[in-house]
């Protein structure tokens, strides 16, 4: 997944980013109840001996267009936050941190309709300031049912 990284020697990417219903169908689905929960998952990791030691956290955030004329959902509000501190070392990637997250989204939070889904991971060094590090996954393509 796209990914960029302004700070030599650094490296990352995304690893995982997929749609999930909460207590529904195996992962990954594209087609959700609108009085269903669903979430997404994903997992990435930066690489580099600097990575250990960045200071900050990451936004997470998941952005939907819907396709067509109409409402435009703004769901969670402002995005996640995941501190850099949680990171872990990656168990299959020598000198790189590791991170998940699940980014959640109520039942009933978003209108029937088809959307075009996307993940943004920003890092910020302090709050609300966004750094040279950031990415995104594109999720396709989701329908949501009434």
């Amino acid at each position: 997944m796209a990914f960029e990284i302004n700070i030599p020697p650094l490296t990352g990417k995304i690893t995982l980013s997929e749609l999930f219903e909460v207590a529904g169908v195996t992962p990954p689905t594209n087609v959700i109840s609108a009085s269903q929960a669903f979430g997404v998952h994903m997992k990435w990791q930066l690489c580099g001996f600097l990575a250990k030691y960045l200071p900050g956290n990451w936004r997470v955030v998941l952005l939907m267009e819907k396709m067509g004329p109409g409402y435009e959902p703004d769901v969670p509000h402002g995005g996640d936050v995941v501190a850099l501190s949680a990171g872990v070392p990656c168990a299959t990637a020598p000198n790189c941190m590791c991170w998940e997250h699940d980014i959640s989204v109520a039942a009933g939070a978003v209108r029937p309709g088809t959307y075009h889904a996307v993940v943004s991971l920003t890092w910020e060094p302090a709050p609300g300031t966004p750094g040279p590090i950031a990415g995104f996954a594109d999720l396709g393509m989701l329908q949501v049912y009434a």
